[in-house]
């Protein structure tokens, strides 16, 4: 499959989160757990959400390993609520992002691509990886139609 890696700016965003370290062959249970389990907090809290379940990975992943990972699901913010205690505020800025679409097994092809145009493009990495899941296990049976976002924060490297 080709993929087509691009850049953009992205804003900053809020989000309720769940961080956690799972056994890599445990990972869609947990994601899919934590999905579920910040909507219902979103909900108690009477926050919308604003955009598609992501999970951000610290430690990359490799089977047979422990992997540190964080779920966020992004909310709208109510003016004159303080639930900084809950929240989590993301900073914008650069990222390289690409789209795979289909099963979770083909998608070590697409970090690859991303990589390598991360490299020719002469950018440095600058955070983890987080894959944003905009057509998922929740919306569809088949996993031929799942459409992932993946995305890496970058930078161009200091001068001097």
């Amino acid at each position: 499959m080709s993929y087509a890696v691009n850049f953009k700016e992205v804003e900053p965003s809020t989000v309720l989160c769940s961080r956690m370290s799972v056994p890599a062959d445990r990972v869609p249970e947990a994601v899919r757990s934590a999905v579920v389990d910040l909507a219902g907090r979103a909900y108690d809290i009477d926050l919308s959400t604003c955009g598609a379940p992501d999970v951000t990975y610290f430690n990359g992943f490799q089977p047979g390993r422990t992997v540190e990972i964080e779920t966020s699901l992004p909310v709208i913010e109510k003016p004159g609520r303080h639930d900084s205690d809950i929240l989590t505020r993301r900073p914008g800025g650069l990222v390289a992002h690409v789209f795979h679409k289909g099963p979770y097994d083909d998608i070590r092809d697409a970090y690859d691509a991303l990589l390598i145009r991360v490299h020719d493009a002469g950018y440095d990495l600058a955070g983890h990886p987080t894959e944003t899941y905009l057509i998922g296990p929740w919306d569809t049976a088949g996993t031929e139609d799942y459409l992932t976002e993946i995305s890496v924060p970058v930078r161009k490297p200091a001068v001097g």
